[in-house]
């Protein structure tokens, strides 16, 4: 069985700023949702392109590296060269110019290594094989493994260095500048990649960033800020800009010199 998994194809069509009109350019990608979380780097194979007067028009296609299942295959095309003239289809039907045919075949894979191994290190997680330290978090104890911790963030590689807290050295450490649910978050990301993100999850997300500053968390808010910008007009944003200003302003800065690329 195929885990579950969905496409979108998405067209956004551009304005020229100066005089607000259409200039026949478009840009276009697929967004994957699934199998695991918002915001995973996936081989997905696919083709994307365009049907003109019976002939075909490509427009993207997939490559062997891997792609940000959020925005896969992002291409700009104009419209006048993908835009079908006046005739009659086949089947007697009439086709008028200003037709556009735009077609998407994915390719969907058995066997993703990279899934394979996040699942796994998931499980070892979840289920606390072999850890060798314990964190005090609230009312909860959390487990988890020095190694894994220490190679993903400066934080916790200076905590259990030679010269770190004296508690970690006896690997049992207290934090309480955060919630069990934001940790529990925090090492799901450094054991998987992986991010449950949605708008209500984000305020979450930037407590992390701020906390423990990591770089690679960060870059995926700051693409979801790009690829949801009606998230910035919610009252979640809201509470981000009061909570974490400083992020804030990073992430909105983002958005914009985005914007100006295009």
């Amino acid at each position: 069985m195929f885990t579950a998994v969905e496409w979108e194809l998405i067209l956004e069509i551009y304005k020229t700023e100066s005089v607000n009109e259409l200039d026949g350019t478009v840009g276009i990608w697929l967004r994957q949702i699934g199998p695991n979380t918002f915001n995973d780097f996936v081989n997905t194979k696919y083709k994307i392109y365009a049907i003109k007067n019976f002939k075909r028009v490509d427009i993207s296609r997939s490559t062997n590296k891997l792609e940000n299942q959020q925005k896969m295959g992002f291409s700009t095309f104009n419209l006048g060269d993908v835009i079908s003239s006046k005739h009659e289809s086949s089947n007697g039907k009439m086709i008028y110019e200003g037709s556009v045919f735009i077609f998407c075949e994915v390719e969907i894979a058995r066997h993703n290594p990279i899934a394979d191994l996040q699942n796994k290190y998931q499980k070892m997680l979840k289920e606390e094989t072999f850890t060798d330290c314990v964190f005090k978090v609230g009312d909860e104890v959390i487990k988890a493994h020095r190694c894994v911790l220490v190679q993903n963030n400066e934080v916790f590689k200076k905590m259990f260095g030679e010269t770190g807290m004296i508690e970690a050295k006896n690997c049992e450490v207290t934090i309480s500048d955060t919630t069990p649910e934001c940790f529990r978050a925090l090492l799901e990301y450094f054991y998987t990649g992986k991010i449950n993100k949605d708008d209500k999850n984000f305020l979450k997300y930037c407590g992390i960033v701020s906390l423990y500053g990591a770089p690679t968390l960060e870059d995926a808010c700051k693409d979801y800020c790009c690829t949801n910008r009606s998230f910035l007009n919610s009252k979640e944003w809201e509470d981000v800009t009061i909570a974490y200003t400083e992020l804030a302003f990073k992430f909105m800065k983002f958005v914009i010199d985005d914007l100006d690329k295009k």
